[in-house]
Order: structure tokens, then sequence, then C-alpha cells
């Protein structure tokens, strides 16, 4: 359905230099955790399917210069 893909939303505190990424709890709610975690959801139990964690791993030391370009102070 795209909703989890959809809830991947990123927010920019320039005094801090930092980003935070991930899934909108209001859109992915318990459900993006219980695919990241494994666990309950709908009556239904869903096996541990990491998307975030994964991603960050994967990407972590290219973030830095992704984001050089994105943020100005």
């Amino acid at each position: 359905r795209g909703r989890l893909r959809n809830a991947i939303k990123y927010a920019v505190e320039k005094a801090a230099q930092s980003v935070l990424i991930g899934p909108d709890a209001e859109v992915a709610g318990s459900s993006g955790a219980a695919h990241e975690f494994g666990g309950r959801y709908r009556e239904e139990n869903y096996p541990r399917r990491p998307f975030m964690g994964p991603a960050l791993a994967k990407t972590q030391d290219r973030l830095p210069a992704f984001w050089a370009a994105s943020v100005k102070g």
C-alpha cells in the first residue's frame, strides 16, 4: 500500500546542525514498529523485518556529505 514508505520524514535543526530521519508515528505508528522489531499489529504477528536500522547502517558514512549541501546556516 506504500503507507510505510510514505511515512518516512525528516526534520532539520539548524542550530544544533542535526537531522532526524524516520517514520512519522502518526502515519506509520505501531505498524512500523511491528515491521522493524517484529510484533503484533491488527491481531497478526509480524516477523522482524527491519528497514530503518539497516538503512542507517548502510548510509551512515555518506550522510554528512549528503546533507552538507542541503542544510544552510
